[in-house]
């Protein structure tokens, strides 16, 4: 597991490691929610904005419920 600071709001780029399949974005309400990579990519603007940090997950990697 790889884990990223992530604000939509400044210029820039972070890069996901290319194995990444399943990713965890923990939200500025301290809520979080898993989904696929591609599925993440396409969010729109609005709750990219809301995301504080990002948790990338590989294939065969077990997400963990407790962080």
């Amino acid at each position: 597991m790889n884990t990223y600071e992530f604000n939509n709001k400044e210029t820039g780029f972070v890069t996901i490691p290319g194995g990444t399949k399943t990713v965890v974005l923990h939200f500025k309400d301290d809520h979080k929610e898993t989904m696929e990579l591609c599925q993440f990519l396409v969010l729109g603007v609005r709750k990219k904005n809301q995301i504080t940090r990002i948790d990338c997950y590989g294939e065969g990697e077990k997400i963990k419920e407790d962080q």
